[in-house]
């Protein structure tokens, strides 16, 4: 699941803009966190005032592949993901 982040309406407050990449278990029950946001800067501290959801966001240029399906995501220019299956992931 992916979802566009912009600093306005909810996210007004965010210190970074990017393409947040979620992973869904749909084995897990609602609540036991079915949910999981995989963080493109796992390693970064946030700036003060900042959080570590704010860092998670993709930026134009990175991209993440899912290790078990083999699925590729790049954020491209602007609010553009750009999704593939093997083998077009390279």
């Amino acid at each position: 699941m992916a979802e566009s982040r912009r600093v306005q309406g909810n996210d007004a407050a965010a210190c970074f803009t990017g393409v947040l990449i979620c992973q869904v278990d749909s084995a897990a029950l609602t609540g036991e966190g079915p949910v999981r946001i995989l963080n493109a800067n796992p390693t970064t501290t946030p700036p003060t005032g900042c959080t570590p959801l704010d860092l998670a966001a993709y930026a134009p240029g990175q991209s993440f592949t899912d290790p078990v399906t083999g699925v590729c995501c790049r954020h491209a220019e602007g609010p553009a993901l750009c999704c593939a299956g093997p083998p077009f992931c390279s």
